[in-house]
């Protein structure tokens, strides 16, 4: 992957990992800051601060000049006796964009846009069963240790497998770079003027929303079934 340094190796087409991208003594303080939290009637818990300064480290692992990492410690999710729906982390009103992506070199009348190139999840512990993190057009699962970090292509099809016992905490965001479209593909996007929600297709896919313009993940949809993920 051209984007990526040696840190990454390959998992399956599209998906990398950073092995020990914390190291377990760089976890201790950040574990502490995540069980010292409220948990009680959330499974999200924003703003914390531990794990902050280690973002120039991601930066600086991929070849991405002008490449933005917002929100690094925006928030860590708990998965406790719960997975997640096969979904592509893109903006799926904005597939037509990406499917019209050109080099900005290009004499072409063009318009910058900043988006998304790659989701990733930081995983802070692994004393937990379930939980895999899934790539079903690949048929792969897999279940990183503490202080691993999986980067995907923003269009990949993920999910999470339900968490059988104990808690998973980890934080996941998407780390985006300057890309290029032509200014007819642009006007053509009807962008939303709604609130990100998770229960808008337009802004969040899953298999749950139904028909979607990811083609790859039309395909997916027709074999998927519930219990191969969630059993």
């Amino acid at each position: 992957m051209r984007y990526l340094k040696d840190q990454y190796k390959e998992l399956c087409p599209g998906v990398y990992v950073w092995e020990n991208f914390l190291s377990q003594d760089e976890l201790v303080p950040v574990m502490e800051e995540i069980l010292s939290s409220d948990w009680t009637t959330t499974d999200h818990v924003r703003g914390l601060k531990s794990f902050l300064q280690y973002k120039q480290r991601m930066l600086d692992s991929i070849n991405m000049p002008d490449a933005v990492l917002q929100d690094f410690d925006h928030c860590v999710v708990r998965y406790e006796s719960m997975g997640f729906d096969p979904h592509v982390d893109i903006l799926n009103f904005a597939n037509t964009i990406y499917n019209n992506e050109i080099d900005k070199n290009s004499e072409l009348e063009k318009v910058a846009l900043v988006e998304a190139r790659f989701g990733f999840i930081l995983y802070f512990n692994d004393d937990y069963t379930g939980g895999e993190i899934c790539y079903p057009e690949f048929d792969f699962c897999y279940k990183p240790n503490a202080g691993d970090l999986v980067i995907h292509d923003i269009k990949s099809v993920h999910a999470v497998k339900k968490v059988k016992s104990g808690a998973r905490y980890t934080h996941s965001a998407q780390l985006s770079d300057n890309f290029y479209v032509t200014k007819e593909t642009h006007a053509l996007i009807d962008w939303p003027e709604t609130e990100f929600t998770l229960d808008d297709s337009r802004f969040h896919y899953t298999v749950r929303h139904g028909k979607s313009n990811n083609t790859r993940l039309s395909k997916f949809m027709e074999s998927y079934i519930d219990e191969h993920l969630y059993s």
